[in-house]
Parts: structure tokens; C-alpha cells; sequence
């Protein structure tokens, strides 16, 4: 699926990372996990499906991996 707006009920910061044989799509990058509870909120309107992901270095991580990288 193309990442147009048109695609996502009007939603502009649509990316795609390809995670083994999966197209996964994101909205948005956020420093703060406060920021991106927030941006999943609002994104939830539309995909009540959607949650919050962590990257590094372009690859998933667990969210606690994140979170406990993010106090050290």
C-alpha cells in the first residue's frame, strides 16, 4: 500500500518498515513516550488497533528495552 494520506484516513506522517516477510506502517517518530501515547490516542480514532512500537537502529525493540534505556 503506498503511504498517501489517502490511504490512511487523511493521516501525512505514514511510513513503512519492512520487518522480515511483514510491510508494517507507522505514523510519526517521537523522542518522548509520553508524546507517543499521545500520538497513539489520536491515531486510535481512526485504528483502534494502533500501539505505541520502539525502534533502534531501524530495528524493533521491546518497549521496556526502550523505556529502561530512556532512565539510564
Amino acid at each position: 500500500i503506498e503511504t498517501d494520506p489517502s490511504n490512511f484516513k487523511g493521516h501525512r506522517e505514514i511510513w513503512m518498515k519492512e520487518d522480515g516477510r511483514w510491510f508494517k506502517y507507522l505514523e510519526g517518530r517521537e523522542d518522548s513516550y509520553q508524546k507517543a501515547l499521545e500520538r497513539c490516542a489520536s491515531i486510535k480514532t481512526d485504528f483502534p488497533d494502533a500501539f505505541v512500537v520502539a525502534l533502534r537502529d531501524g530495528r524493533f525493540i521491546p518497549i521496556t528495552e526502550a523505556l529502561e534505556s530512556m532512565t539510564q
